[in-house]
């Protein structure tokens, strides 16, 4: 087994001066462990086919030993004491148990802890392995209450792809989109495109000893690099030419070049992470009302977990705007994606030894780059240096006031949100919140109309006119969710592919 650096990683982010600290809440969102060949478009749309490409055998490993440095850190009570990061001391114990509810000890269950992962087999699959590590087997498991071969059983949640703006929202935003496209045409990509242009052609030329035809344009570059890489590293995929270390170090920085612009905060915004945010701060309200009352039993989610995609944590960073902030300049995920299986994680942490209000509380931002990384803190922009927050949490953390303050004009609190912002109209939420405001803005001037209406004779009134109007107007836009849920997804595809035409010139068509 690969020897971790959690305990060194803890001792570096000792809180200074935070004898009296104590973890309240965690909410983690972890990238996926490593996946066969990946496709996807030049505005993030991957292929159609049912789960995606699925986690690899490897990509279970790095998800599995993260869930140990997790678990380490945050729920095994003999390493995560020495770092005073134990996730509510009440609640851990030194093997965590998931499922057993009214335990003296304090047990991980469905009323405080919460996973959740985009409906790709990958992602669902780094949450089960992930898990495996977080609740290890129980030593004495008994007929009625654990399985024959001791693993512990922790659900995982997912959402149909249609509806999760959450996890993957950057996949259905066509006003993000509209960015990436402007972006593409932009002075600085096409700089990019001259200065890259002689060696992408290398690559292409390379490609075609071999006989295999490469779109080695920029906006494509993902793709090269991704099939390269799987193949080189596990022998997947479509056959690709060898190429040396330094070759293949040049195509990746290209790369994650191309991929973090993307994900910069000025294209992104809030539309790729303003619900996540959004999420996040519904979890942390929730735990602020129950601390703050001070009554028992202090019931609330704990331990919330997002099994996601690199995208997903770009997104949320961008959302708050972290890239802008010059105490943040080093954080590597601004200059390469984060490593396969990477995990961030927003701490709340309290005073023990105060009354636990709003003002007490400090909230942490940090980051694990993959399973044998250190953690180490993202500083967030609401932080202070050395006040209280710092002092009980780390350089870098803000108040729960502070970061609340930040991140809530950010935050897109309902679908109806998303909905606007992304100006998605394909998803049938979407389609149908679309055709509720129709119907109602149908039922208020029918209503009006009726009002000043005398009803001369015609055997119906103006009211029922009006109900007819509206009921027909409702049955239309049912047909019309159907309509073009059936038929939208090819039309869509068309329309994106036009506009990276008029771009770009002929690109072909992404499987």
């Amino acid at each position: 087994m690969p020897c971790r650096k959690t305990t060194l990683a803890i001792l570096l982010l000792g809180l200074a001066g935070a004898a009296q600290a104590e973890l309240l809440l965690v909410y983690s969102v972890q990238r996926h462990g490593a996946r066969n060949v990946l496709n996807k478009t030049a505005t993030l749309k991957e292929t159609d086919a049912n789960g995606g490409p699925t986690l690899l055998p490897q990509g279970q490993r790095q998800a599995y030993d993260a869930g140990l440095s997790f678990r380490d850190r945050y729920l095994n009570s003999s390493a995560c004491a020495n770092g005073l990061s134990c996730l509510d001391a009440s609640l851990v114990d030194s093997e965590p148990e998931y499922g057993v509810v009214g335990s003296a000890d304090g047990i991980f269950n469905n009323f405080n802890t919460l996973i959740r992962s985009s409906s790709l087999d990958r992602a669902i699959m780094t949450a089960r392995s992930f898990l495996d590590a977080v609740f290890p087997p129980i030593n004495q498991p008994t007929d009625t209450t654990y399985l024959p071969d001791r693993q512990q059983v922790v659900p995982v949640y997912s959402q149909a792809a249609d509806g999760d703006a959450i996890i993957r929202g950057y996949t259905a935003c066509p006003a993000y989109d509209n960015r990436l496209l402007e972006w593409y045409a932009s002075p600085e990509f096409q700089e990019k495109e001259m200065e890259s242009q002689a060696f992408r052609d290398a690559v292409a030329t390379q490609a075609a000893t071999i006989d295999v035809k490469l779109n080695t344009s920029l906006t494509e570059w993902w793709n090269v690099f991704d099939g390269f890489n799987v193949y080189r590293t596990y022998n997947l995929g479509n056959e690709m030419p060898p190429v040396d270390n330094e070759t293949f170090a040049e195509m990746q920085e290209l790369a994650y070049w191309l991929e973090t612009s993307k994900m910069r905060s000025n294209l992104t915004g809030n539309l790729l992470g303003g619900a996540l945010l959004a999420d996040l701060l519904e979890f942390l309200d929730k735990a602020v009302t129950v601390i703050s009352a001070n009554v028992l039993p202090n019931i609330y989610y704990k331990l919330v977990h997002l099994s996601g995609h690199y995208n997903t944590q770009l997104g949320v960073l961008g959302a708050l705007e972290i890239d802008q902030d010059p105490a943040a300049a080093d954080v590597t995920w601004f200059s390469k994606i984060p490593s396969l299986a990477a995990l961030m994680a927003f701490e709340l942490h309290g005073d023990a030894s105060g009354d636990q209000s709003p003002q007490d509380l400090a909230v942490r931002l940090v980051m694990q780059d993959g399973p044998e990384a250190d953690y180490v803190t993202i500083p967030l922009p609401c932080a202070s240096p050395g006040d209280s927050a710092e002092v009980l949490a780390g350089a870098g953390s803000c108040s729960f006031d502070s970061f609340r303050a930040l991140a809530a004009p950010k935050a897109l609190n309902t679908l109806d949100d998303w909905c606007d912002a992304c100006e998605n109209d394909s998803w049938t939420a979407c389609q149908l919140l679309a055709a509720t405001r129709a119907l109602n803005t149908s039922t208020d001037a029918a209503g009006t109309e009726s009002g000043s209406s005398d009803d001369s004779g015609t055997g119906l009134s103006s009211g029922a006119v009006a109900g007819i109007a509206v009921g027909c107007a409702l049955a239309g836009a049912v047909l019309a969710v159907l309509a073009t849920t059936m038929y939208g997804r090819r039309a869509r595809a068309k329309m994106a592919h036009d506009q990276l035409m008029s771009v770009h010139g002929s690109l072909p068509s992404t499987v």
